[in-house]
């Protein structure tokens, strides 16, 4: 574009002439504005118009730029600021454009061969150097748009190629989950892509469990024995059969007494970080040990249970074969954890609408997901097992004080572990994936049904009071949650009839 440096320099002048009668002040019709240039400098007569120093230096910046000239060529200086005078500044400017003229045609005659004559652009051609700036900027965008366009696909299709083998080995590498489903391997793509962000996964089981041990876990849970009467197992108030619990508000201890906490479900505890009301548990092992040896639970201790186990060959020979040893604390939190970790229900319906079966769930349970969601509830209940990884005060949202449920507030919860005021009425969040079938609910078991716990949750927690039909949605949704619990994880038809024989206190 060189060859026509010149001609644009000569058209940059009488655009700098105008803006320089401007600045001193005369009328649009004395400095010329009839012509096609008026454009670029209209906006000198707008009271909000940038100063014409300001504006010329940003016209010669430009020419500069687009002719490739040197800019030491044109000596720019800052005269705005070396002088206080705008029409001097303006003078200025303008004495060194013709300067600028003759190196951009020096320059053009060193470009062009020998005895040819440069080409000339008409003035009317001169003057749409910018609309070919604006083009060549366009052309550069769509250039590097597109490549960073490809870019992008590229790593994003790379990225959700190794989430779906991921989650793809994982729904196929089980029996029970591969069975679940009909649906073709493109199916299931679709629906790991489309809901991969839902805050609620899919459950899936340990899959590193060894089936002996669960099984030798399976008996110890129903076992009366371990108890310090041998009236009570794990499995008197955290049946598996029934939703991992007993159906009581309070569960009935080894020493008779009703218990002071409602009794949580069991199922699906392997998936939560935090265990019991209060949190005072941090892994499943550590768990076992508070019932077991609470006085008012089962009222056992270490010694007196080894005792019991090496009394049973059937124990002794099961723990040497599968656990490498005699019963030993240890090995007995070992062979109770692979059990409860086994407890996980699979195949829920609500699951394999996750899995991409879009019949799992009716429309009415899909609504009542999606108001589950909106009125806040997601923000605690999510994961896996639908909450079981929080700890939450209750009555955030409106105080309980004086309200028909003000015994959930009797209880300090985590502060009776901690004595810090800030835990006062901090509880576990509980999982809700078989909440349709452990009734009764919260840590003081007062309320009787799912849907009055909806009720309780949504004013008190998220400051939302929904209507019946909304309550009757959202508690069709959490019946889609639950599922069934694998093959390994069933009790053995000996241990079940041994332990159905003895009474219950």
């Amino acid at each position: 574009m060189q060859e026509n440096d010149a001609d644009f320099v000569d058209d940059l002048l009488s655009v700098v002439t105008s803006e320089a009668s401007v600045g001193e002040g005369l009328s649009a019709e004395e400095a010329g504005n009839s012509s096609d240039d008026s454009d670029l400098i209209g906006a000198a007569h707008d009271d909000q118009a940038p100063d014409p120093v300001d504006h010329l230096s940003r016209l010669v910046t430009e020419a500069v730029a687009v002719t490739g000239a040197d800019a030491e060529a044109l000596d720019i200086q800052d005269t705005g600021a070396q002088n206080g005078s705008s029409s001097e500044s303006l003078t200025q400017v303008t004495d060194t454009l013709p300067d600028a003229e003759r190196t951009l045609g020096d320059q053009s005659s060193e470009d062009s061969p020998a005895g040819e004559e440069a080409p000339t652009e008409s003035p009317a051609e001169a003057q749409k150097w910018w609309p070919r700036v604006k083009g060549r900027i366009a052309r550069w965008s769509r250039t590097y748009g597109i490549a960073a366009g490809v870019t992008a696909s590229l790593a994003g299709g790379a990225f959700l190629t190794g989430k779906w083998s991921a989650t793809r080995g994982a729904l196929r590498s089980d029996p029970e989950i591969a069975g679940a489903t009909d649906a073709p391997d493109y199916a299931m793509f679709v629906a790991a892509v489309g809901r991969r962000g839902e805050p609620i996964q899919p459950v899936l089981p340990f899959l590193e469990l060894k089936p002996e041990v669960v099984q030798l876990g399976a008996r110890l849970f129903h076992d009366r024995g371990l108890s310090a009467s041998g009236r009570v197992a794990c499995a008197t108030c955290h049946n598996p059969a029934a939703g991992g619990t007993d159906g009581l508000r309070f569960s009935v201890g080894d020493s008779g007494q009703p218990l002071t906490r409602n009794t949580p479900s069991v199922l699906n505890v392997g998936l939560s970080s935090i265990f019991t009301w209060d949190g005072r548990a941090s892994s499943l092992e550590r768990l076992l040990d508070e019932p077991l040896l609470d006085p008012d639970q089962m009222g056992a201790d270490w010694n007196r249970v080894e005792i019991y186990m090496q009394s049973i060959p059937s124990y002794v020979a099961a723990f040497r074969k599968h656990l490498g040893g005699d019963p030993s604390p240890t090995r007995i939190r070992q062979a109770l954890a692979a059990y409860l970790r086994s407890l996980t229900t699979l195949d829920s319906r609500f699951d394999r609408w996750l899995q991409g079966e879009e019949s799992a769930i009716s429309t009415e349970e899909l609504d009542g997901y999606r108001m589950f969601r909106r009125f806040g509830c997601i923000d605690c209940h999510n994961g896996p097992s639908v909450g079981g990884n929080l700890l939450r005060q209750v009555g955030v949202a409106e105080t309980l004080e004086n309200s028909p449920y003000a015994s959930l507030w009797e209880d300090s919860g985590r502060a009776g572990v901690t004595s810090r005021d800030r835990d006062l009425h901090v509880f576990r969040v509980p999982s809700l994936r078989t909440s349709a079938r452990s009734a009764p609910y919260f840590h003081d078991g007062s309320v009787p049904s799912l849907h009055e716990a909806i009720r309780v949750m949504c004013k008190y927690q998220c400051g939302v009071e929904p209507n019946s039909e909304e309550v009757r949605r959202i508690g069709l949704f959490l019946s889609a949650l639950d599922g069934e619990l694998p093959v390994v994880s069933r009790v053995p038809p000996s241990v079940s009839r041994s332990f159905a024989a003895r009474q219950d206190p």
